[in-house]
């Protein structure tokens, strides 16, 4: 059944412009101790040094451990704007 039919939804990152690099799917919401699970289990191991990881401002992406995971594989993290109505039009 679609997600909106069941309840649940899925989540996924595809973190790399030149393909996907470190794919993830997780069945139901998100939260913080997952997604630093997966920056350092997946995500960390699949950088080079001088990658931008370029995430949205989800509250999960910020919670502690995850620019450091990032900034230890010699790469960097940077934050799309927050999201505007009037920035869109």
């Amino acid at each position: 059944m679609p997600p909106s039919v069941t309840g649940r939804r899925r989540r996924s990152w595809p973190p790399c412009v030149d393909g996907i690099t470190a794919p993830c799917v997780f069945d139901g919401p998100i939260n913080g101790a997952k997604f630093l699970a997966y920056v350092e289990q997946v995500l960390v191991p699949a950088l080079s040094p001088g990658d931008i990881v370029v995430m949205d401002n989800l509250g999960s992406h910020k919670v502690a451990g995850v620019r450091k995971a990032i900034e230890a594989a010699n790469a960097a993290q940077c934050f799309l704007p927050a999201y505007s109505l009037t920035s869109t039009r």
